[in-house]
């Protein structure tokens, strides 16, 4: 709905002509370092108040090819977090994948049913708690997810599976707001070169964390 206002606010194009004196003008502050296509830095490390919903991919999943699950079915579901009033970032939306592979005896599917108030038993459906979860999703409940910056290189990613003496095993070249350079005005740059290929990357907000949303 703010998007179809904007555009009623706004005049149809037309041509112009760039020599008339009679157009508006104005001066702006820029950056000149800036990259005018990498987006907005990712919200701040820490704790974000979100409503939960399905994303995009909604629920994928294929079968574990190694390790002590080989063989086993896994599924993983794609959830967006949208950020809360009384947060900075209030809007901005986060995207994150839950899956139903089990790690001491839990999974991140568990995790965010727990955070949302599901209570979870001792023998469990892996596909019971998927329906469940993404039936709870259309409510749009509230949660907290905790972020933080992390900068990722799919092409060392890629270069390590081609030849494991190159690239890096599982991309991540930084993580850490705190960890990426400081600019003059104190802020931290999301964008850096990655140490080993020279590719520019963006910091994007890794979900490491659900919690339960404090009651209002």
């Amino acid at each position: 709905m703010a998007d179809e206002a904007v555009k009623k606010d706004k005049e149809a194009p037309k041509p112009i002509d760039l020599n008339d004196l009679s157009l508006q003008d104005e001066l702006v502050d820029v950056n000149p370092d800036a990259d005018a296509f990498a987006g907005p830095p990712p919200p701040d490390d820490g704790d974000h108040r979100v409503k939960l919903s399905l994303g995009p991919s909604k629920v994928t999943g294929g079968t574990i090819g190694k390790g002590e699950q080989k063989g086993k079915p896994w599924y993983q579901i794609e959830l967006q977090g949208r950020i809360q009033p009384g947060d900075s970032f209030e809007g901005r939306i986060m995207f994150n994948r839950a899956s139903t592979m089990i790690f001491n005896g839990t999974s991140e599917v568990i995790g965010v049913l727990k955070a949302i108030g599901e209570q979870v038993s001792a023998r469990e459906s892996v596909l019971d708690l998927l329906r469940r979860l993404k039936a709870r999703l259309e409510s749009e409940p509230e949660c907290i997810m905790r972020t933080q910056w992390t900068a990722y290189c799919a092409d060392c990613k890629a270069e390590y599976e081609t030849n494991k003496s190159r690239g890096k095993k599982n991309g991540i070249m930084l993580r850490g707001q705190n960890r990426f350079p400081q600019e003059d005005n104190g802020k931290r740059r999301h964008q850096i070169e990655c140490p080993i290929c020279g590719t520019l990357l963006t910091a994007r907000p890794e979900v490491v964390a659900y919690k339960s949303a404090p009651l209002a």
